[in-house]
């Protein structure tokens, strides 16, 4: 195997594929990736037995074809702390990767190839695409409700599924619940999966937020890929089934507040300086005004008054105020409502003018 690249095309692959390679790992082969030299083109691929990154390099000169696994976060190292603009060499012999320039020389320790973990996607049951933007949309709406290390396993993930033509994303930890959808202009079949947290963080990180393309996604029996700018990404998915969450939006409100979202956001970060480690905020609603407060197991008190569009009877309700940063800190919008059903069990948190989200955090009971 013998091949030179370009230091700043390699790095630019390395960099997008080894955040999954697990450090330390008990299996070695876990903390490397796979390079792959075949018809003209590089192939590196990264694998934690969850996930695969794999990406293609045209723009290098191949001179003797092959394949071996090299650590990957020594080798991305290497690379980044070459000199800018400089051709690399790299080389196996006997077993040992070399990489130089004419100054600079390291040799690697290497695995076989055949050692390397295969990802195998089960039948391709359904395939479609879908905008950069789009899918991007769909992620960050309902990403920061997703559960982590939750013993009921499928929450930890975000639901993707589609019905008659629109694609929803769904999101739980048990006290708040996410949900996203999109128009597809395409007919697409119905389907129901769950993504693993980690996935879909990784995939978040490869996403580019500043150019619009198309993602080719496929999904089978027991994973998804996203296929996009020289990029495929594979992830198992969880098996299991989503919590019912339709029931929650469609409950009957009986209270309607309309706030300014900044005024809002900022009075709730502000009382939150003193408030417990629960981060427990009391809110206390009454005509055009609402009163929010929070203190401590040192008696510490904080208390601000904000105006509000609301003309309906007195009520108190107690919520994370985490739990609604995060909505106010996503939506992009000057006025939200709050609605609130008879019993205040839950708080349904959406924006006046994007339809496509909405958001419940069940309010605290003390």
């Amino acid at each position: 195997m013998k091949f030179t690249i370009m230091r700043e095309n390699l790095l630019e692959a390395l960099q997008k594929i080894t955040s999954i390679c697990i450090n330390k790992s008990i299996l070695p082969i876990l903390n490397n990736i796979l390079i792959k030299l075949k018809n003209g083109i590089l192939f590196i691929i990264s694998h934690n037995l969850e996930i695969e990154i794999s990406t293609k390099i045209k723009s290098c000169k191949i001179i003797k074809e092959g394949e071996i696994s090299i650590p990957a976060k020594k080798f991305l190292e290497i690379c980044r702390n070459f000199p800018l603009n400089k051709i690399i060499k790299i080389k196996l012999v006997d077993n040992i990767l070399i990489i130089k320039n004419n100054f600079i020389k390291f040799k690697l320790s290497v695995l076989p190839s055949n050692l390397f973990p295969n990802f195998i996607n089960g039948k391709n049951l359904i395939n479609f695409n879908l905008l950069n933007f789009n899918l991007i949309n769909l992620i960050e709406s309902t990403q920061f409700s997703m559960g982590i290390q939750d013993a009921r396993y499928y929450i930890n993930g975000m639901l993707i599924k589609s019905k008659n033509n629109i694609i929803y994303t769904v999101t739980t930890d048990g006290y708040r619940l996410s949900l996203c959808y999109y128009k597809y202009l395409k007919k697409i079949s119905n389907f129901s999966i769950i993504i693993p947290r980690k996935s879909i963080l990784e995939l978040m990180k490869l996403l580019n937020k500043k150019k619009n393309f198309i993602i080719n996604i496929k999904i089978n029996n027991n994973s998804i890929s996203f296929k996009f700018q020289k990029l495929l990404f594979n992830t198992k998915l969880i098996n299991g089934n989503f919590p019912s969450y339709k029931e929650i939006f469609n409950k009957k409100y009986n209270y309607y507040i309309e706030f300014d979202k900044n005024i809002l956001k900022e009075a709730i970060k502000r009382i939150s300086i003193i408030s417990d480690e629960k981060n427990i905020i009391y809110m206390y609603i009454k005509k055009k005004q609402a009163i929010i407060k929070s203190k401590n197991e040192i008696q510490e008190i904080a208390e601000e008054k904000i105006k509000i569009n609301y003309l309906g009877k007195k009520f108190k309700v107690i919520f994370n105020s985490k739990y609604i940063i995060d909505i106010l800190n996503f939506l992009k919008c000057n006025n939200i409502f709050f609605l609130l059903d008879k019993n205040i069990s839950i708080i349904n948190i959406k924006s006046k003018n994007i339809k496509y989200n909405s958001y419940i955090v069940m309010p605290i009971r003390l």
